[in-house]
């Protein structure tokens, strides 16, 4: 099974929270490609596998999204999909802030107040579609060793922030991919986030 080892199913993480934020920014992003107007379905996070990974406490899980967005570009579209997540919630209320390769949750950035942000180092400038609500929380966050550590990760591996959770997703499910690298990215973002801010996030 491709859950990391140390992983053990739990029912005390605070699902509610997840689907209340950041992950339904996932449908979000697709429905603004399909310039929708609104989105009728459900999303679903399955079994809860929680353990360790450098000090951080990293919940995995499949998210599950059956939708139809309804949009003035076109017939109404269906979606079926599915990804594996790791989250780890935070202790400070962190502004969103989107790091990905292939753009889903970036398309949603100008309906949420998020901007593009570039960071000056080059390489990841160009290999991420970085959006922030707060580009000098961005900055203070990616710190070199953290950029180099996201670049070397497989590159369907994308991470968000939002609320008091860092999120790192791919498409798959828990059973049936490799987790090691979405548990490496959420835990690395999180360690990046004071555990006792001197001044809100």
């Amino acid at each position: 099974m491709p859950v990391p080892d140390g992983f053990e199913p739990s029912t005390l993480f605070d699902v509610q929270a997840l689907l209340d934020a950041p992950l339904p920014l996932l449908e979000a992003g697709r429905k603004a490609a399909a310039g929708g107007f609104y989105v009728e379905g459900s999303h679903a996070i399955g079994e809860i596998w929680v353990g360790d990974f450098e000090s951080q406490r990293v919940a995995l899980a499949d998210y599950a999204i059956t939708e139809t967005v309804y949009g003035s570009r076109g017939p109404p579209r269906a979606y079926v999909d599915g990804y594996a997540f790791a989250a780890v919630e935070v202790p400070a209320d962190v502004p969103l802030l989107s790091l990905e390769r292939e753009g889903l949750f970036s398309r949603a950035a100008d309906r949420l107040g998020m901007e593009d942000v570039e960071v000056g180092y080059e390489a990841f400038d160009r290999e991420f579609q970085i959006e922030a609500r707060d580009e000098q929380r961005a900055r203070e966050l990616l710190d070199v060793v953290l950029m180099d550590r996201l670049r070397a990760l497989p590159k369907d591996v994308s991470a968000a922030l939002g609320g008091s959770f860092v999120i790192a997703w791919k498409r798959g499910s828990v059973d049936a991919d490799p987790c090691e690298p979405i548990v490496e990215a959420a835990a690395a973002i999180a360690s990046r986030i004071p555990a006792t801010p001197v001044e809100p996030w």
